[in-house]
């Protein structure tokens, strides 16, 4: 009987495939068209929102960059002004933000200081007014194809009357940045008031421009959508007011994506649907199919009983549940095989067991082989094996048969009575429930399980496992199926002892003893494999390189303990932002790896990176206490950042450095540059540490001057770096290589030695002022032998102590308190004066100034600079005198 071929003639048969079918069609396609529509909607709108926030963002910086040229162009005014003062250095910043500058007096005559401007913008007379205000006058030139022209203008000096004007043309990349560093899926225009294009990251479209104009009409911030070369795009657009302050009406940054990107997901869908659809329905009609050979096969199914117990496969049950004679055969025919398979069984599976030690190290599967066939060679209802620990005698793990998609292992601890009995039963033994019986029978009793049979597993006279049969009837035990699970216990004890001490050394040697992550040769091998497979299948892949940000800070505040738990939460963070087949790695440190295999494009490396920086900045807890570690990313893709691991792993190291120089907290793509980026910083690093020995550094003096008498009362030590190529380099060139090499440490004790000496040297020509003031670097405050070294430095100088000033910054306050504390204790105890820098822009809390030995407050110039023009921040270093005064600082 050929069910296969003929259960489409009953006519039972067709009505109810036919009904099956349709059951799958109608929902799953009405479904799908409700869904691509609002889908769709939300997509839109989700993408105008990030669009609304990135213009938003990027006219900020703007704004902000805006603001900082018209710091420069008044220290440029100032500079001017003071004939001492010389602006011929090539190197110098400002002719770096400035590319040309002109004087121009008020008769009109024009003075070229540097660069080329051929024609000032002419100032009508409301922006000569806003110049007498002491501010700057922003000018936009676009004329033709060229490129837009920004210019600046301000009074040289607001006293004098008829000043001459000082007109700056503005380096373009200093008002909107590196255009390599925007989004790469996202174009940024900037309009003048007159919708004129002064930057766009891609080519401005001119309908795009039609569409801004209409709407800043009713609005200064919006969305819209417009098409070019019949490729639709969403944009949003945010103004700039600028009127207040630079006498420009207003500039509109516009950020702008096009349409099939926002809707990408919804099209990869419509291209998917119609596959899930036809699988849908072919699932359907296999289920249907199933269904009714179910109910017209049960025939069929005892003619295969009988060819399986002529092929000698006794394992395979015939299942026939129809209630009547068939159903009767068919449990003869099962206890049948069943009988006959017990012999066959038990020697093949002996075998296995034997082919599987010599084949493989996962001790699992040796277990569930054994599981599998062991009800088949013996008579029970339930089993389970239980595995001792290598490491303890009384920790074991418990594996059963457990339904599909729960858990088949349990872990379970091993009394001492429970050992002793087995140890005296080395044969086996039988015994009834007792509540009072070891957690590992527990398993078999929730099975339904009264009576167990226990057979002990040894290996050179150590307790290496049980095997545990479990009745629900009080059992005839057959010797021959004792004898069975003994030959199955002997199997066991030394498969148990191979596998185990083969997986140890196997872990050993490619697992992270820490956090149990690959290691490092591991982590090699898998990339090569990786590599490999995508090279076959013309995949694309990508490699992370992870680094957590300021993780020292934490062996060093609460222990090395602390460190190593906060690594394996680390690792566990890691391990959830990945999928199955990708690999997580530990390289050693707070150094951590990820495989991404068969990647659709960059952006899926870049949602995993963006996945791990948003849980690092979620705290960890440990001991009750919350500590903050971010992390940094690097990110190569295979083939274009490399085609070997070497390539993949050094590219990937590079690009994450680069996160950490852009502040931390990041991710960033690899871009062949770095590679020379990363080299200059090595040679930096270099001819820093040659600098130290052949006296290139030197120090710049700027003095403190009292309001009351204008006298000079005391000096700020300023390092300066003579470099025999680059010339005079400032600290903010050098430092943070300084730091991150180490080389701060000495440095900062040249600086304070050379200081208190140049100090003595004054006193000694009658020309001192009251006191020197040294900054101190974070690290430097943190060496556990600051103090002495200050003690040192101030007695081989034989400098009195309260004539040295030691500057600190707010964020020493906040890291590990109590250290800094009792260092500040110290120093002040020495009499050390001690001082907070740049006080205002940081934590700027009340408690750390009542708390510290702290003297004197420095405020920070970006309060200052903008006295007394700016009400606001006249008022608030009111308010930070008068407190520092209440605390007598």
């Amino acid at each position: 009987m050929k069910i296969e071929t003929n259960f489409f003639r009953s006519p039972l048969a067709r009505r109810v495939f036919s009904l099956f079918v349709l059951s799958a069609l109608v929902p799953v396609a009405a479904t799908a068209v409700l869904s691509f529509g609002q889908v769709s909607r939300l997509l839109t709108k989700q993408t105008h929102d990030q669009l609304h926030e990135a213009s938003k963002a990027y006219g900020m910086i703007i704004f902000e960059r805006l603001i900082g040229l018209e710091g420069d162009l008044a220290e440029l005014a100032h500079v001017l002004v003071d004939e001492d003062v010389s602006i011929d250095d090539p190197h110098s910043p400002i002719k770096q933000q400035f590319l040309a500058a002109v004087v121009v007096s008020h008769l009109g005559d024009k003075e070229t200081l540097w660069g080329e401007i051929a024609e000032p913008p002419r100032l009508a007379a409301a922006e000569t007014e806003h110049l007498l205000n002491n501010r700057v006058v922003l000018s936009n030139v676009v004329t033709g194809d060229s490129e837009p022209q920004t210019y600046a203008s301000r009074l040289i000096d607001v006293s004098q009357p008829g000043s001459p004007v000082l007109v700056v043309r503005i380096a373009p990349e200093v008002i909107w940045g590196d255009p390599e560093a925007l989004p790469l899926t996202t174009n940024y225009c900037v309009l003048d008031n007159g919708n004129r294009v002064l930057f766009c990251s891609d080519l401005a479209s001119r309908a795009m421009q039609e569409q801004v104009a209409v709407r800043l009409v009713n609005s200064s911030t919006g969305q819209f959508e417009w098409s070019s070369d019949g490729e639709e795009h969403l944009a949003s657009y945010w103004a700039i007011f600028l009127k207040a302050r630079f006498f420009n009406p207003r500039w509109t940054v516009i950020a702008s994506q096009p349409s099939r990107r926002a809707l990408a997901p919804i099209q990869a869908f419509k291209r998917l649907f119609p596959p899930v659809l036809l699988l849908s329905i072919l699932i359907v009609a296999l289920l249907s199919v199933n269904q009714i050979r179910k109910g017209l096969a049960p025939l069929d199914k005892l003619i295969a009983g009988t060819r399986n117990i002529a092929n000698r496969e006794f394992d395979k049950r015939v299942e026939v549940t129809s209630g009547d004679e068939f159903e009767e055969l068919a449990d003869s025919l099962n206890r049948m095989a069943r009988r006959l398979g017990k012999q066959f069984t038990a020697l093949t599976t002996l075998s296995e067991v034997d082919r599987l030690i010599l084949s493989t190290l996962e001790i699992e599967q040796v277990l569930e082989m054994v599981l599998s066939h062991l009800r088949g060679v013996v008579t029970c209802d339930v089993a389970s094996i239980t595995l001792v620990d290598m490491d303890s005698d009384h920790m074991a793990r418990t594996f059963i048969e457990a339904p599909e998609g729960e858990d088949n292992v349990r872990r379970v601890e091993l009394g001492e009575r429970e050992l002793r009995i087995l140890a005296e039963h080395p044969g086996g033994m039988l015994l009834s429930w007792d509540s009072s019986w070891p957690p590992y029978l527990i398993p078999l009793k929730r099975q339904g399980a009264r009576w167990f049979l226990l057979v002990p597993i040894r290996y050179k006279g150590r307790l290496t496992g049980i095997i545990s049969l479990g009745y629900r009837q009080k059992p005839h035990i057959d010797e021959e199926d004792v004898k069975r699970v003994r030959d199955f216990a002997d199997r066991l004890a030394v498969a148990f002892s191979t596998v185990e001490r083969e997986e140890q050394l196997y872990n050993q040697a490619h697992f992270d003893p820490l956090t149990r992550l690959p290691n490092r040769q591991l982590f090699k091998d898998r990339l090569e494999r990786e590599i490999m497979h995508a090279k076959m299948e013309m995949n694309l892949m990508a490699v992370l390189f992870i680094d957590l940000d300021h993780f020292k800070k934490v062996n060093d505040s609460v222990g090395h303990t602390a460190g190593d738990e906060l690594l394996k939460m680390a690792a566990e963070r890691l391990r959830r932002c990945v999928r199955e087949s990708d690999t997580v790695a530990r390289l050693g440190g707070d150094e951590f790896t990820i495989i991404l295999s068969k990647i659709n494009d960059p952006t899926d490396a870049s949602g995993v990176a963006e996945k791990i920086l948003e849980l690092f900045n979620q705290p960890f807890d440990i001991d009750h206490h919350e500590h903050f570690v971010s992390a940094s990313i690097g990110i190569t893709l295979y083939p274009s950042d490399g085609t070997t691991a070497e390539e993949l792993l050094r590219n990937a190291d590079t690009a994450m450095y680069r996160a950490k120089d852009s502040g931390r907290s990041t991710r960033k793509f690899f871009k062949e540059r770095m590679n020379a980026e990363a080299v200059a910083r090595i040679k930096l690093e270099s001819e820093l540490r040659q600098a130290l020995n052949n006296r290139e550094l030197t120090l710049h003096f700027q003095p403190q001057i009292s309001l009351k008498n204008d006298r000079v009362v005391s000096a700020e030590a300023l390092l300066r770096w003579e470099h025999p190529e680059r010339g005079l380099l400032r600290p903010d060139k050098f430092i943070s290589v300084a730091e991150d090499s180490g080389l701060i440490v000495p440095l900062g004790e040249w600086l304070l030695n050379t200081s208190c000496r140049q100090f003595v040297n004054w006193q000694r020509n009658k020309i001192a002022p009251r006191s020197v003031a040294v900054n101190v670097s974070i690290r430097q405050f943190r060496e556990p032998t600051f103090v002495e070294t200050v003690r040192s430095v101030l007695s081989d100088a034989d400098m009195s102590p309260e004539c040295l000033e030691l500057e600190i910054t707010e964020s020493l306050l906040v890291e590990d308190l109590d250290r800094t504390v009792d260092t500040i204790s110290q120093l002040h105890d020495i009499g050390v004066r001690l001082a907070i820098d740049d006080f205002g822009t940081g934590y700027s809390s009340m408690g750390y100034l009542k708390r510290l030995s702290i003297d004197t407050i420095k405020i920070d110039r970006s309060f200052i600079r903008d006295i007394p023009g700016d009400d606001d921040a006249a008022t608030i270093v009111k308010a930070i005198i008068l407190m520092a005064h209440s605390l007598r600082k």
